[in-house]
């Protein structure tokens, strides 16, 4: 911060609590309003996380979401106790993409215990259903099916 003491016109330089001139404790009104040219678009993909104590036990990683902050900030304001913190994360990288992948979905749906014929049958019912078309197989590794592209018939 950088101004002048209300006193005795002193120059205040840095963060005091007191004028280094004539001693008089520095109020947030005697610094003038300053606007700086955020270089971020608030329209990004933004990683969350909540403001923790000072030991950072009660900070939680939220995720990280596209859209504008504001939007965002709005929907997850009630998974925290003091405030949200934002990060400007990476975007997905779309130009490097393969025809395959493999997946499992968390343990509560259900798919672990399906043997894994079932589990490709289940996992292709359930992206049919939506309009996906996707191929799926089963795969070597635990709880995964192998999902294959498709072509997109228009």
């Amino acid at each position: 911060m950088k101004g002048k003491c209300p006193i005795c016109s002193g120059d205040i330089v840095g963060n005091y609590k007191f004028c280094p001139t004539c001693g008089r404790e520095i109020q947030p009104d005697d610094y003038p309003v300053k606007i700086i040219e955020l270089d971020i678009d608030p329209y990004n993909f933004w990683k969350v996380t909540t403001e923790g104590d000072c030991e950072g036990r009660s900070t939680k990683q939220l995720g990280t979401y596209e859209g504008f902050i504001d939007d965002i900030a709005f929907k997850l304001a009630n998974q925290t106790c003091y405030g949200l913190r934002f990060d400007v994360a990476e975007p997905l990288n779309t130009a490097v993409e393969k025809d395959e992948a493999t997946i499992s979905l968390d343990i509560s749906s259900g798919t672990w215990t399906l043997s894994p014929a079932s589990r490709a049958a289940t996992i292709q019912n359930w992206l049919k259903r939506r309009g996906r078309n996707v191929g799926v197989e089963e795969s070597n590794y635990y709880a995964c099916v192998k999902l294959t592209k498709q072509e997109r018939g228009f």
